[in-house]
């Protein structure tokens, strides 16, 4: 079993459940990609492309920010488990293409690019700590999500993400000192008229809108603390091998937990075992 790597994602997948985060970080077993967190990273190959450009003095072309979204969502489409909403994958391009183009129109404009997809590796509370942070600009840090519906505040996922990364720029020293962190969240919203003998392909209209979450300096040096004691609680208890089960994380979206199979196969089907004994194989293969 390898050691417990120290990022957001999976400091945040401990906080969900520790065990969860144990079967993806330590035994390296992939979950199944949702159609919806596959939208989230194809509208961010577009928006990326948008900004690398921007930050060279550049502006996308409509046709090069097709072919960004285009290149990324098949990339993308392999990995997606169309099963859990198999009306995603029609529409599924021009949605992203749909949010991506909005934010290049209305909110791009408006940054001041320092880097794009920044990687870092530091040091919090004395452990190693790496991440990438999707925008920075000279005095803020802005992550750009995708979501399902209007935000009705702030996430605890957004607050861990932006503490984190404040930590970092703050340690490392970049070429800017971030006093103030914003979400980029995009929302999408779709009408289909129905079909009529004078329309009998009736278009479909979508809507985005852009609902930015901001964060002052007091509410940021906030989250850095938050987030540097969840870094350092986390490391901990990895160290010592406590992955303890958090019930109220098994049946999430309506659906059990994909390790389910492995942590709980009482309540798991017989396929489900099966490809976890499969998984579990091939896992003891690769590690020697």
């Amino acid at each position: 079993m390898s050691e417990f790597p120290l990022r957001f994602s999976s400091v945040a997948e401990f906080l969900g459940c520790p065990r969860r985060a144990a079967f993806r970080y330590m035994d390296r077993q992939q979950t199944a990609t949702t159609p919806r967190m596959a939208l989230g990273t194809v509208t961010h190959a577009g928006i990326e492309r948008a900004l690398r450009l921007q930050h060279a003095g550049l502006r996308i072309s409509e046709s090069e920010l097709e072919r960004a979204v285009n290149d990324a969502a098949a990339a993308q489409s392999d990995r997606v488990d169309w099963s859990i909403d198999p009306d995603e994958r029609g529409p599924f391009v021009d949605r992203a293409l749909a949010m991506a183009r909005h934010y290049v129109e209305h909110v791009a404009p408006s940054i001041q690019v320092v880097d794009v997809e920044r990687w870092f590796e530091t040091e919090i509370g004395g452990y190693r700590f790496t991440g990438q942070i999707d925008v920075v600009e000279p005095t803020r840090l802005r992550d750009v999500k995708t979501k399902g519906r209007a935000p009705t505040g702030i996430e605890p996922r957004d607050r861990l993400q932006l503490g984190t990364y404040a930590i970092a720029c703050e340690v490392e020293m970049f070429d800017t000192a971030p006093t103030s962190a914003v979400i980029d969240a995009l929302t999408l919203s779709e009408k289909t008229p129905r079909k009529s003998k004078a329309d009998p392909f009736p278009v479909t209209t979508r809507k985005v809108r852009h609902l930015p979450i901001l964060f002052d300096g007091d509410e940021l040096a906030e989250e850095k603390e938050a987030a540097k004691s969840a870094i350092v609680m986390v490391a901990e208890s990895a160290a010592r091998g406590d992955f303890p089960r958090n019930p109220l994380a098994c049946e999430m979206w309506g659906r059990l937990c994909d390790h389910a199979a492995k942590c709980i196969p009482h309540r798991a089907s017989a396929a489900e075992r099966r490809a976890a004994a499969k998984a579990a194989s091939e896992a003891r293969l690769r590690d020697g």
